[in-house]
C-alpha cells in the first residue's frame, strides 16, 4: 500500500509539473498580449488628448470675462500667433469584403476549445497507458485517478459558468462527465473492483447528473453526452441474466427525461438520439435475448414509448404553438417507421390476420392527430402533411397485408382516387399530391411487379375476369377517373393542375391498352404451350393416350395457328382501340386524345405493314388488312362527318 501510495503522489506531481509546463506558458502569452493592448490603449488615449491641447487657440478669452468686464481693444494677431489648423488624417478607403470576424470567433472560441478537450482525453490516456504499462499505479489507484479527474474537470466546468465563461463550462463538464463513465465502467467491468450490480446505482446518478447539468448549463452538448451515456449504461451493465422488464423501465425513464428536457429546451439532435437509439438497443436485445413469453412487456414498451413521444409533439406543436423544424419532422416519420417495424415483427408470428387490423389502427391514430393539429394548428402545414401522409400511408400498408399480390395496386389506386376527389371539394393542394403520389404508386406496382416482375399469365384463363386482368383494368379506369374529376374543374391552360389532368389521362388510356394487349395475346399464347398444367388438362382421352412425340408434331401444329391468331388479334385490337379512343375524343372535343388516337392508327399501321406482312400468311393476313381498313376507313368517316364541329369549336377557342 505505501508503494502504491509513493506512486500515486509521483504521479501526481508528474501531472501537475506536465500542467505547468503546458499551461502556464500559455497563460503567460496570453497575458502579455493583453497588457500590450492596454499599453496601446493608454498611449492612443494621451496622443488624442495632446493633439486636442494643441488645437485650441493662444490667448482666447473667455467669453463670461466679454460680459463683466469692459470690452479690451482687440489685439493685433499675428500670423505667428494665428492657431495651426489640426491635420486631417487621411482615410483610407474600405475595401468590401467578407466578413471573416465570426468564423474566425468561433474557431477560436470553439474550435480550439473543443479540440483542446480531445487532445487533453488523448494526452491523459496515453499518459495513463505508459503508467499501467509500467505497474506504477494498481487497479484501485486507476479507477480513483479516473474519478478524481472527473469530478475535477466537472468542479471546473461549474467554476466557468459561475464567472460567465459558458463555452468552456461546457467543454470542461462535458469531458468530466465522459471520464467519469469510463473510470465508473472500468470498475466493474474491467477490474471487476465492484459487483456489477451495484454499479447500477451510480451510472444512473452520472446520467441524472448530466441531465440536470444540462439543463442548468443549458447545453445542447452536455446533453448529447448525457443522452450517449445513458444509452451505453444497459451495452456496459450486460449480463448473463435477462432483465428485460429492468431495461425497458429504464429506458421508458431515459425517454421521458429526454422529452421533458427537449419541452423547454429546443436543441437539434439530442431527442432524435434518444429515439433511434433506444430502438437500436431493442433489436441488440431482441436477436440475442428474445422469446415469444416476453411479447406483452415489449409490445407495452413500444406503445409507452410511441406515446411519450406523440404526447411530446402534441405539447410543443399544440400547447406551446411551436412551427415544426425538419429535424422534427423527421423524427415523426422515425417514430411511425420505427413503431410500424416493431409491430410487423412482434406480431406477424403469431398474429398475421390481425396485421391489418394494426395498421387500421395506427392509421385512425394518426389521423386523429391531424385533425388535432388542423383545429388548433392550421398554419402548420408541413406538420399536417405528415401526419396525414403517416395515416394514408398506414392505410396503404393494409393491402399487403390482407390481400392478394393481384388487388394490391387496385387498393392503392382506389385509396389515391379517394383523396385526389377529396381534395378536389375541399381545395387542399396537400391531398392532391397524396392522391397522385398513391396512384402512380399503384401504377408502379402493376407494372413492375405484376406485369414485368412476373408473367400475368401461365395457364388457359378467361379474358379480363382473371387475377390479372380485372385488378389492372381497375387501376387503369381508377386513373382515368383521376383525370375526368380534375377535368370538371376546368383548368387554366398552363396550370399544374392542367397538367395533371393530361398526365394522369395520358397515363390511363395507355396503361388501359397495355393491359387489353396482354389479356388479348395472352389468351391465344398460353395455349399454345404443351407442358402447361392448364393445356394437359384442356387435352382429350384421345389425345393423352398419344405417344408423346406424335402429339408433340400434332400439337406443334395448333400451336403455330395459335400464335398468328395472336398477332392478328392483337392488330385488330389496336384498331378498335383507336377508334374508340377517336370517337370519345369526339364526343369531349378532346384535342390530345384524338392525337394519341392517330398515333395508334399509325402504330397499327406500321405493325401491320412491317410485321404482320411478314408472319401472317394466308386467311390471318387478309383478315389483319381487312380489320385495319375498317378501322382506318370508319375514322375517317367520323373525322369528316364532324369537321363542322371541330372547325367552329376550335375557333371559337381562337375568339376566346
Amino acid at each position: 500500500m505505501i508503494g502504491e501510495a509513493i506512486a500515486l503522489l509521483a504521479m501526481l506531481l508528474v501531472l501537475a509539473m506536465l500542467a505547468a509546463l503546458v499551461v502556464l506558458p500559455i497563460v503567460a502569452v496570453v497575458q502579455f498580449f493583453v497588457m500590450k493592448r492596454r499599453l496601446d490603449a493608454l498611449e492612443r488615449e494621451v496622443r488624442r488628448l495632446a493633439k486636442r491641447e494643441r488645437a485650441e487657440p493662444a490667448g482666447e478669452t473667455p467669453i463670461l470675462l466679454e460680459v463683466v468686464e469692459p470690452e479690451p481693444a482687440p489685439p493685433v494677431e499675428t500670423p505667428a500667433e494665428a492657431p495651426r489648423p489640426a491635420k486631417k488624417k487621411r482615410e483610407r478607403p474600405r475595401v468590401e469584403g467578407p466578413d471573416w470576424s465570426h468564423v474566425e470567433a468561433w474557431l477560436g472560441v470553439r474550435g480550439l476549445g473543443w479540440a483542446a478537450v480531445v487532445v487533453l482525453i488523448f494526452t491523459a490516456g496515453f499518459f495513463l497507458k505508459v503508467v499501467f504499462e509500467r505497474g506504477w499505479i494498481g487497479e484501485l489507484g486507476r479507477v480513483s485517478i479516473g474519478l478524481a479527474v472527473g469530478c475535477f474537470l466537472c468542479g471546473a466546468g461549474w467554476s466557468c459558468f459561475r464567472r460567465g465563461q459558458i463555452v468552456f463550462s461546457q467543454m470542461l463538464t462535458s469531458a468530466g462527465i465522459v471520464i467519469l463513465y469510463l473510470a465508473t465502467w472500468a470498475s466493474f467491468g474491467y477490474y471487476r473492483l465492484i459487483p456489477q450490480d451495484h454499479a447500477g446505482p451510480f451510472l444512473v446518478l452520472l446520467v441524472a447528473e448530466a441531465f440536470l447539468l444540462a439543463a442548468l448549463y443549458q447545453a445542447p452538448a452536455i446533453a448529447i453526452m448525457a443522452v450517449i451515456g445513458a444509452l451505453l449504461t444497459p451495452i456496459l451493465l450486460h449480463a448473463d441474466v435477462d432483465r428485460y422488464r429492468g431495461l425497458f423501465i429504464y429506458l421508458g425513464v431515459v425517454n421521458l427525461a429526454v422529452v421533458a428536457l427537449s419541452t423547454f429546451r429546443r436543441w437539434w439532435v439530442v431527442t432524435t438520439l434518444a429515439l433511434v437509439g433506444t430502438h437500436g438497443l431493442f433489436w441488440i436485445w431482441y436477436h440475442e435475448q428474445y422469446h415469444p413469453d416476453k411479447l406483452p412487456a415489449c409490445v407495452t414498451f413500444h406503445l409507452v414509448l410511441f406515446a411519450i413521444y406523440v404526447a411530446q409533439m402534441l405539447i410543443v406543436h399544440v400547447g406551446q404553438r411551436r412551427l415544426a423544424n425538419i429535424e422534427e419532422l423527421l423524427r415523426l416519420f422515425a417514430l411511425a417507421l420505427l413503431v410500424g417495424t416493431a409491430g410487423y415483427v412482434l406480431l406477424d408470428p403469431d398474429y398475421h390476420r390481425w396485421m391489418g387490423t394494426f395498421a387500421v389502427g395506427m392509421a385512425i391514430v394518426f389521423a386523429l392527430l391531424a385533425g388535432v393539429v388542423d383545429r388548433w394548428r392550421g398554419e402548420d402545414e408541413l406538420l399536417l402533411l405528415i401526419l396525414i401522409a403517416l395515416s394514408m400511408g398506414y392505410v396503404a400498408m393494409v393491402f399487403p397485408l390482407q390481400m392478394q399480390a393481384a388487388w394490391i395496386a387496385v387498393g392503392w389506386a382506389a385509396q389515391g382516387l379517394a383523396l385526389w376527389w377529396f381534395g378536389l371539394r375541399i381545395r387542399r393542394d396537400l391531398l392532391h399530391g397524396l392522391g397522385a403520389a398513391f396512384l402512380v404508386l399503384a401504377v408502379g406496382r402493376l407494372v413492375l411487379v405484376d406485369t414485368l416482375g412476373t408473367r400475368p399469365h401461365q395457364d388457359p384463363f378467361v379474358p379480363i375476369f382473371n387475377r390479372y386482368g380485372l385488378p389492372a383494368i381497375l387501376v387503369a379506369v381508377s386513373v382515368i377517373v383521376a383525370a375526368l374529376l380534375q377535368r370538371r374543374t376546368r383548368p387554366a391552360e398552363g396550370s399544374l393542375a392542367f397538367f395533371a389532368m393530361r398526365g394522369l389521362g395520358l397515363i390511363g388510356v395507355v396503361l388501359l391498352w397495355m393491359v387489353l394487349s396482354i389479356e388479348t395475346y395472352d389468351y391465344f399464347i398460353v395455349r399454345a404451350n404443351l407442358d402447361s398444367p392448364g393445356v394437359q388438362a384442356l387435352l382429350t382421352e384421345e389425345e393423352r393416350e398419344l405417344p408423346r412425340d406424335v402429339l408433340a408434331q400434332r400439337f406443334a401444329e395448333r400451336a403455330m395457328d395459335l400464335r398468328l391468331t395472336a398477332q392478328m388479334s392483337l392488330s385488330v385490337l389496336w384498331g378498335v382501340f383507336a377508334l374508340v379512343q377517336l370517337a370519345v375524343g369526339l364526343r369531349l372535343q378532346h384535342r390530345p386524345l384524338r392525337w394519341l388516337a392517330l398515333g395508334l392508327f399509325a402504330l397499327t399501321l406500321g405493325k401491320v405493314m412491317l410485321i404482320d406482312t411478314e408472319r401472317l400468311q394466308g386467311l390471318y393476313r387478309v383478315a389483319a388488312f381487312f380489320a385495319l381498313s375498317l378501322m382506318l376507313a370508319a375514322g375517317a368517316w367520323a373525322y369528316q362527318k364532324l369537321r363542322h364541329v371541330l372547325v367552329s369549336a376550335e375557333k371559337e377557342e381562337t375568339d376566346e
